[in-house]
């Protein structure tokens, strides 16, 4: 099908949940920008009026009021154009089931001249729109001139039988407006960041394109909400699925397009570890941001991972805006200090020391009498940890500052992590990356540079976290290739032990070990802060597990 002659903006915006005026400010601005270039369309994301996702705000009447009356907001900034095709919640008002619908409004002249809700409803992994939404009963295209544009929401083009194996849902919402005399697709998406994701969702929608023939306008929203990452991405397609425009990734843009004038062409490829850093800057950054917070503070101990988290936090936030402690106990490596040192000096962020030996020497006077006879084990290793995150909670009260906690996911896995010490905290940063994840990009990083910013004694020396003498991680753990390809496979995959141990082929006694350190250590993970997702299945929101329960 030919392209239509259509100008149109693709506003990719990256909304704060909840923040209705700011939200419609972000929207003026880039209905500006839009009406300046001549277009006579703007399309903004999925729910782009309240952000996404709003989670239990729309079960507060009061905030769905506010809702609906910016939705009317939003409408108005169409008045001598261009319209606007935008993402709302609207009460559906006709009989029992969920009293909300997820819509695209299509405004013109100043008020809503069509809506279409969303169909398919996903509650899996971190979504659960069934909560509170309830499907539409008709899809039907939206009129636009002598155009006729099929409207979908995000989950709505996900489902075709022609390119999934295995499908969710029986509807597919795309088919029924091709089917209706759709001239145009138009996505209005929230759709989230993972690993390898992107490439599978623009081969998905170029799927969808040559199948029924239509041109695809993709819009996603950016940004980091909680712990979900959006990477943006928007997208042209023509009708034979080739690219004619992508909009930048893990950043806004407002970009007009004239459809019929594009051309196709193949987008650059991006490192992992490129898209990893830049995810988890953005993740850092709107999270400090959309919550208050200007500055941050972290523990520095000399090791990867703090290290690699205060580079975060520095292209996040500034390296004027970010305080690192080292907190040197007895068993503290004379190296480890000094690498904390360098690193402190290469960022270029300000750096405080404050040895905890008198406090934990006070603590284990404290409880001597009562530990008399019984040899030192975990519970002193503990206390210095959780010395440790009293003295970073400190700062952070006193100063307002975000405190970033920066154990990875092998460590939260397996349990090798401190309650109330080193999981103390805000933002958990590193907390979907394995180990040998973490040293990947920490050496990327320093490529990237052009610089040795990471010392090369953290990257070279052996994992420990210095709570005993002469400790090594490898004292309890396999080597974290072992460990990391194991976790990978029982968490991102779902595998259970018999097909880990045939799929790697490592020792089962081992795997069924890790697997059940994995499962007894869920309690501590429901007591951590917050971490930002960057692969298929992370902790929180998205991996729901019980705590009392017996399987095995």
């Amino acid at each position: 099908m030919k392209l239509p002659n259509l100008r149109l903006a693709l506003a990719q915006l990256n909304p704060r949940v909840g923040d209705l005026k700011g939200n419609l400010a972000a929207a003026r601005r880039a209905v500006d920008t839009a009406r300046r270039d001549g277009a006579a369309l703007v399309v903004f994301p999925e729910l782009a009026v309240t952000g996404y996702p709003p989670k239990d705000l729309l079960d507060k009447p009061a905030f769905v009021d506010a809702v609906e009356a910016a939705a009317r907001a939003w409408a108005g900034l169409s008045a001598g154009g261009p319209a606007l095709l935008f993402g709302s919640v609207v009460r559906t008002r006709d009989g029992p089931g969920k009293g909300l619908y997820n819509v695209a409004h299509l405004a013109r002249d100043g008020r809503i001249v069509g809506t279409q809700a969303k169909s398919l409803l996903p509650s899996y992994d971190v979504f659960d729109e069934d909560r509170h939404f309830r499907p539409p009963r008709a899809v039907e295209p939206l009129a636009f001139g002598s155009l006729r544009l099929g409207v979908t929401v995000c989950e709505d083009i996900w489902n075709d039988k022609t390119y999934w194996a295995e499908r969710l849902y029986a509807d597919d919402p795309l088919e029924r407006v091709a089917a209706a005399g759709a001239d145009l697709f138009i996505n209005l998406s929230a759709s989230p960041f993972a690993l390898g994701k992107p490439a599978i969702r623009r081969e998905m929608l170029a799927h969808a394109a040559r199948r029924h023939g239509r041109a695809l306008v993709y819009v996603n929203q950016v940004g980091g909400n909680d712990d979900v990452l959006y990477d943006g991405r928007s997208l042209v397609l023509d009708a034979a699925g080739r690219v004619l425009a992508e909009l930048r990734a893990f950043g806004e843009e407002v970009r007009t397009v004239e459809l019929a004038a594009l051309a196709p062409f193949e987008p650059p490829a991006r490192e992992e570890e490129r898209e990893l850093f830049d995810a988890l800057a953005m993740g850092l950054r709107d999270y400090a941001g959309k919550c208050g917070f200007r500055q941050a503070v972290l523990g520095l101990s000399g090791g990867i991972d703090s290290a690699l988290t205060a580079a975060l936090a520095v292209e996040a936030l500034g390296r004027e805006n970010v305080l690192g402690l080292a907190m040197p106990s007895r068993y503290s490596s004379a190296h480890s200090r000094g690498d904390a040192q360098a690193l402190a000096e290469n960022l270029g962020l300000e750096l405080r020391t404050l040895p905890i030996e008198p406090v934990f020497s006070a603590y284990l006077e404290t409880l001597a009498p009562h530990f008399a006879g019984r040899a030192p084990d975990v519970a002193e290793e503990n206390l210095q940890a959780r010395i440790r995150g009293a003295l970073l909670m400190a700062f952070s009260n006193k100063f307002g500052r975000l405190l970033l906690t920066t154990g990875n996911k092998s460590e939260v896995a397996v349990g090798y992590c401190t309650l109330y010490g080193d999981t103390c905290g805000g933002l958990a940063v590193l907390s979907d990356l394995f180990k040998t994840k973490v040293y990947a990009l920490a050496r990327w990083y320093n490529a990237f540079k052009g610089r040795e910013v990471i010392p090369r004694g953290t990257l070279e020396k052996a994992p420990s976290a210095e709570l005993a003498p002469g400790q090594k991680d490898a004292d309890s753990l396999p080597p974290y290739e072992v460990l990391d390809a194991i976790l990978a496979g029982y968490i991102e995959e779902t595998w259970e032990v018999d097909r880990l141990a045939t799929a790697l082929q490592f020792d089962r006694g081992l795997i069924a070990a890790i697997v059940r350190r994995v499962d007894r250590n869920e309690y501590k993970r429901k007591q951590l802060p917050p971490g930002l997702r960057v692969t298929k299945k992370a902790f929180g929101s998205g991996r729901v597990m019980p705590l009392a329960q017996g399987w095995e």
